[in-house]
């Protein structure tokens, strides 16, 4: 585990901009606290999102090795001729993905008996990411496939992203990479190169004032810390985007993706949320449509849209 913490904080890119360390049910100035002591802050670590079932705020560095076997591959991707190639979308091309460098870590090696294997893995999150615009994920230059039963579903920077390849539905994990790819755009793709800062601070660094992020964060926030006075759960596209602008931001991301109706609808009972609707249609997608959507019979936000149906 210490070779592989030192590997990925070595490669990763110093340049990502949102690397927040927070997740569900704690109030984001506690973040700071679980930070492993010998680590210092940067935009080297992840932004954790998603996570199951846990009261604990972490960062990847404080993961412990239970002394299961770890697994460290590199791989270029290949295409497969078997039944676990998933490339079925009219505008998925390989080549895109070119620049891309494919990471196999496996803590626990029985897991690749009972569930999809890396091959598979790895084509459903190029599927995915296939069915979006190219310049969404242009600064993304890792990808880390994770076999752990204990391990988060996900997590992303500008440049790295981490998912769970083991005890996860096919559909399930194409949210997940959406959800994730909400915050490689929030992180590389909407920027700002103003030399005033924002009343945002992504970690220790600030958010530029021209950041196409920071006229979404505003709508329900003052700073990375403190909401709007006022705000309700209506205002934001799932109740896990309440933990910050940050998730906020990737929830809205995916929703929009995924379930443009059912954000559309949800949008009509909150002025702020329409806002973001509105953010989502023309700054992020533009005219571009990712999928049908299907029928939500959900009235109001979940706690996490990852956990919707769709047709991707």
């Amino acid at each position: 585990m210490t070779i592989f913490l030192l590997f990925f904080l070595l490669s990763a890119n110093a340049s990502a901009k949102k690397i927040v360390i927070i997740n569900e049910n704690i109030d984001f100035p506690r973040a700071k606290q679980y930070t492993h002591s010998s680590i210092q802050p940067s935009s080297n670590i992840l932004q954790i999102s998603n996570e199951e079932n846990t009261n604990q705020v972490l960062n990847e560095t404080t993961s412990q090795n239970t002394g299961n076997t770890t697994i460290i591959l590199n791989d270029s991707f290949s295409s497969t001729n078997s039944k676990e190639n998933l490339f079925q979308y009219s505008n998925f091309s390989t080549n895109q993905f070119s620049n891309i460098t494919i990471k196999t870590q496996i803590n626990d090696e029985s897991l690749l008996s009972t569930n999809r294997s890396p091959d598979a893995c790895k084509d459903l999150i190029y599927e995915t990411l296939g069915s979006f615009p190219k310049n969404h994920f242009a600064g993304l230059k890792t990808i880390e496939l994770l076999y752990d039963k204990t391990a988060k579903r996900g997590g992303a920077n500008g440049n790295y992203l981490r998912i769970r390849c083991n005890d996860i539905s096919d559909t399930e994990l194409k949210s997940v990479v959406v959800h994730e790819l909400g915050h490689i755009v929030d992180g590389s793709f909407l920027v700002g190169n103003s030399t005033q800062n924002s009343n945002f601070i992504d970690f220790s660094i600030p958010v530029k004032q021209d950041d196409p992020s920071v006229v979404f964060y505003s709508y329900s926030w003052i700073s990375e810390k403190q909401k709007k006075s006022g705000s309700t759960k209506n205002d934001f596209c799932s109740l896990y985007g309440q933990s910050n602008p940050f998730e906020d931001f990737a929830e809205c991301y995916n929703l929009y993706a995924l379930n443009s109706v059912h954000f559309e609808s949800l949008a009509q009972k909150s002025d702020i949320l329409k806002k973001k609707f509105d953010f989502m249609k023309n700054q992020v997608f533009g005219s571009i449509k990712i999928v049908e959507s299907p029928v939500i019979n959900e009235k109001q936000q979940i706690f996490d849209n990852t956990k919707l149906k769709h047709f991707l």
